[in-house]
């Protein structure tokens, strides 16, 4: 193992470093509320003790997301949070994000835990390992500098001490597919695991449009070394394209996210028309109407007999449709978006 040093030294100058011009957060971080309630929520977070003069142990945090801000130039970080959700500190500035985090004694041997870090994306085509300390934004180590091999996957065992994998998954897990079915009415979710150790379960989360993730349901860990299927079943989705991740809970408190996957329900949920046959007044559920919204009723040979406008905003139309002669006719609903058809018979 080929391993040189980098010292840094404590660069930010603050315990937040919020009240300073020259390091603070960018000012449209993620939409999803953190602790402090400026933060969106971080991908993985790892409990240590980085701060010996605090009480308990403290949070280290990485995002998908760019969140701190030099000079006018966005980086991304590790954050370092109190037991109460209180920022303390930061390390590890790079213009490349993190994708795991390991905290332990790696360097030291007591006192204040370290964190260990690895490149989200290939830094000169290198995957190394970055050992940081509380406050400083350069690493105090670099371990594997000239691992090239992405999969490479970082933990720690029971006296703390750095683990360092290669050839596995970086993730424990896997959200393989969020697909909606065949009625576009629901959105099944698939997911599967490996290596499970110390699970607590799953979460599932689902974001609507540009709003906040929120938790839809849970699933029991098997925590079995074994592949693992877990799946969920969205019972309401909202129309137009719905984001899922599921976010597995570690017993000791941790947690990381799995990549987001999309499902897009259509405004096409389809008619239904009752009765069927019918005699005299046909019943119609169908989408909530917009401006252009039409029933028509068309012949066996594609006549259109029949031609309706639907007040905006309804869901529900009935149809008098006493002249027509006994026989096999399609009802079409369409609008901006949607075009359903269904037959029906006239007794």
């Amino acid at each position: 193992m080929e391993v040189f040093s980098t010292i840094g030294t404590p660069s930010f100058a603050t315990p937040s470093g919020i009240d300073n011009n020259l390091f603070k957060l960018n000012p449209t971080p993620p939409a999803d509320i953190l602790w402090n309630y400026r933060l969106g929520n971080p991908t993985v977070r790892k409990h240590g003790q980085f701060q010996v003069n605090l009480p308990g142990n403290e949070v280290a945090a990485i995002w998908n997301d760019k969140i701190t801000r030099v000079n006018n130039v966005d980086y991304y970080s590790i954050l370092i949070f109190d037991q109460n959700g209180t920022e303390i500190n930061r390390s590890g500035l790079s213009t490349v994000g993190w994708s795991q985090l390991a905290v332990g004694y790696f360097t030291r041997t007591s006192g204040e835990m370290e964190i260990a870090a690895v490149p989200k994306t290939a830094i000169d085509g290198k995957y190394p390992v970055y050992i940081f300390r509380r406050g400083y934004k350069e690493p105090q180590q670099i371990l594997h500098p000239d691992n090239t091999d992405a999969s490479i996957t970082i933990s720690t065992d029971a006296s703390h001490q750095l683990v360092v994998s290669f050839g596995v998954l970086p993730l424990k897990f896997l959200l393989l597919s969020a697909k909606a079915d065949a009625m576009g009415k629901t959105v099944d979710l698939k997911w599967y695991t490996k290596n499970e150790v110390n699970t607590n379960g799953f979460v599932v989360e689902r974001k609507i449009g540009e709003g906040n993730f929120l938790t839809i349901g849970n699933r029991a860990s098997n925590n079995k070394m074994e592949t693992n299927t877990y799946t969920f079943k969205d019972e309401e989705p909202a129309v137009g394209i719905n984001y899922y991740r599921i976010k597995q809970l570690d017993v000791n408190g941790d947690f990381s996210h799995s990549e987001i996957v999309p499902a897009k329900i259509g405004a096409n949920l389809g008619i239904s028309i009752y009765p069927n046959p019918v005699e005299k007044l046909l019943n119609i559920n169908h989408f909530e109407a917009d401006t252009s919204a039409r029933i028509s009723v068309l012949s066996i040979d594609g006549k259109v007999l029949i031609s309706h406008k639907v007040a905006i905003g309804l869901n529900f139309s009935s149809l008098d449709i006493v002249n027509l002669p006994k026989g096999t006719y399609t009802l079409v609903y369409t609008s901006q978006q949607e075009k359903s058809s269904a037959k029906f018979i006239k007794k």
